[in-house]
C-alpha cells in the first residue's frame, strides 16, 4: 500500500514537472543516480557524473611547457570514464592510438563535438567509445567502455 500511495506521488510530480516543459529522460535521469557536479577552475568547465562514483586526478605531461590533466571517474565495480585535456594540436597523436570503426559529428549544448567508436590500442579487443570535444584552444578527450554511463558525462560538459 505504501509502495502504491509512492508511485501515485510520483505520478503527480511527474504531471507537474512536464508542465513545465521537462523531458522524460532528463526526470528519469535524476531520480535513477543522484548526480554531483565535478568542476575544475584552471580548465573552466563542469561535468555531472553519479554520486556513488569516485574521482582520481593526475597529471599529464603532454608538452615540456603544460601539463595537463586526466580526470578518472571510477564506480564501484571498476567501470571508468576519463576525461584527458591536451593542446588541440594532438589531436593527430591520439587518433593514431585509435582503431577507428565509425565517427559522427555531436553537438554538446552549442558546442560542436566527435564521437568515435573503436578499438584502442591499450585495450586489446574491448570496445571504446571516444568523444573529441575542442574547446578555449584544447582537446578534451571522454573516454569509457560503457557508452550509455560515457553519454551521461559528456552530454554534461558545461565550460564556463
Amino acid at each position: 500500500m505504501v509502495f502504491y500511495k509512492y508511485i501515485k506521488f510520483l505520478k503527480k510530480r511527474f504531471t507537474l514537472l512536464f508542465i513545465f516543459g521537462l523531458s522524460w529522460n532528463i526526470v528519469q535521469a535524476n531520480l535513477v543516480t543522484n548526480l554531483v557536479t565535478y568542476s575544475n577552475k584552471k580548465f573552466l568547465f563542469s561535468v555531472n557524473y553519479p554520486s556513488n562514483w569516485s574521482i582520481k586526478e593526475t597529471p599529464i605531461s603532454a608538452d615540456t611547457d603544460l601539463k595537463l590533466l586526466q580526470i578518472v571517474f571510477i564506480d564501484s565495480k571498476k567501470n571508468e570514464v576519463s576525461i584527458k585535456i591536451y593542446p588541440e594540436k594532438y589531436r593527430g597523436f591520439i587518433l593514431e592510438s585509435f582503431n577507428i570503426f565509425s565517427q559522427k559529428e555531436i553537438m554538446v549544448g552549442d558546442i560542436q563535438g566527435i564521437q568515435f567508436n573503436g578499438i584502442g590500442h591499450k585495450s586489446g579487443s574491448i570496445p571504446l567509445f571516444m568523444y573529441f570535444i575542442t574547446y578555449r584552444s584544447l582537446l578534451f578527450v571522454f573516454e569509457g567502455h560503457n557508452l550509455k554511463t560515457l553519454n551521461k558525462i559528456v552530454y554534461s560538459f558545461v565550460p564556463f
